[in-house]
């Protein structure tokens, strides 16, 4: 499984944006219930599958240009 870069582009620059946009949001707007109410929820059992963790490791050592295993 490879993602192309741009789509990792497209989600890591969506990321930033919306990361600095949240809490001045949060701030101007109090009472909206979208923004005041976040709540934690369960990861879904994916988050769990050792197999995808170790696709995503790989994928994200080749963009980065790192090793996929650590070098001691």
């Amino acid at each position: 499984m490879h993602t192309p870069p741009c789509r990792g582009d497209l989600w890591g620059l969506s990321t930033v944006v919306l990361s600095f946009l949240d809490w001045p949001l949060r701030r101007a707007l109090p009472g909206l219930a979208c923004l005041s109410q976040a709540r934690p929820c369960k990861p879904g059992s994916h988050a769990y599958d050792e197999k995808i963790a170790a696709e995503i490791w790989d994928v994200s050592a080749e963009y980065a240009g790192l090793p996929k295993a650590p070098q001691i």
